[in-house]
């Protein structure tokens, strides 16, 4: 069961359906409708794609731990609230597709950490993340042709991200459930750990991502994020990323630490102007 705790602090944002809160570096958005296993009716659906982009404008966050709290990470969509108006279940897809591409284009790292299961568009959210701690209990379901619905929330994109198309064809079509560990077979998952330690190990591993560079962080996951082009252009990204990298404060700070023998200290540009270092 997720119950974040410790030293936690309550962010200022006012919200209904979502807790957020700051671990040091790290941000927690928790999805909070336990009763209903965090299914994804309008009003969190609005929160959550404002709270994750809120987050990845905040320099002050160096990752991003995506929960839900009590037994269950995410039902999926909120089956009785969904409706057959066109322009509501428009707004309704857009928002998840807002909630996915804050996740993805973000340069700042997201764990979702993922106990009891993820079904449906709870699924597409793990799949979106960059790292996926599961716990041991933990499904994984394609559940959307059960309630005779195709995936949505961009899980035709995330899903072939980590497995292969013939792959997520399977899964989509059989409307696949996954154990936990098969889901880390697969590439879904990246780590199994005991249903109780989920939360614990969600966010020991963003405050690892949190001690590296932020620019570093974010150039990763913009080459990974990469779709497109051959050998080439990939490579020219490559040097193009690592020329701007080496100039940057954060690769002096680095080397110095390295000279040092000492962990480094990042800061970011606007902090390296204001003399704050």
């Amino acid at each position: 069961m997720i119950d974040a705790g410790g030293d936690d602090t309550q962010t200022s944002e006012t919200y209904t359906c979502i807790r957020v809160e700051d671990h040091g570096a790290v941000r927690a958005v928790i999805l909070d409708r336990p009763h209903v296993r965090n299914s994804l009716d309008l009003v969190i659906r609005k929160e959550l794609a404002g709270a994750l982009a809120a987050a990845a404008r905040d320099p002050a966050v160096r990752a991003i731990v995506l929960a839900g709290s009590g037994k269950v990470f995410c039902a999926g969509g909120d089956i009785p609230s969904l409706t057959t108006e066109r322009d509501d279940s428009r707004t309704r897809l857009q928002l998840m597709g807002d909630v996915t591409r804050s996740i993805l284009e973000s340069e700042t790292p997201v764990v979702a950490a993922v106990q009891g299961g993820a079904w449906g568009a709870g699924l597409a959210l793990a799949c979106a993340c960059d790292l996926v701690v599961a716990g041991q209990s933990a499904r994984f379901v394609a559940s959307f042709g059960r309630y005779g619905l195709i995936g949505d929330t961009g899980i035709f994109f995330t899903l072939q991200r980590r497995v292969t198309t013939a792959r997520a064809r399977e899964i989509l079509l059989l409307n696949a459930d996954l154990s936990a560990e098969q889901a880390a077979q697969e590439g879904i998952a990246t780590v199994v750990v005991p249903d109780s330690e989920v939360w614990d190990e969600a966010i020991r591993l963003a405050r690892r991502l949190a001690e590296a560079a932020p620019h570093a962080n974010a150039w990763t996951k913009r080459l990974i994020g990469r779709r497109d082009g051959d050998f080439e252009s990939v490579l020219a990204a490559e040097i193009d990323g690592q020329l701007e990298l080496l100039g940057s404060p954060a690769f002096a700070e680095g080397q110095r630490a390295f000279l040092e023998k000492r962990a480094p200290h990042w800061w970011d540009d606007d902090q390296v102007a204001g003399g704050r270092l």
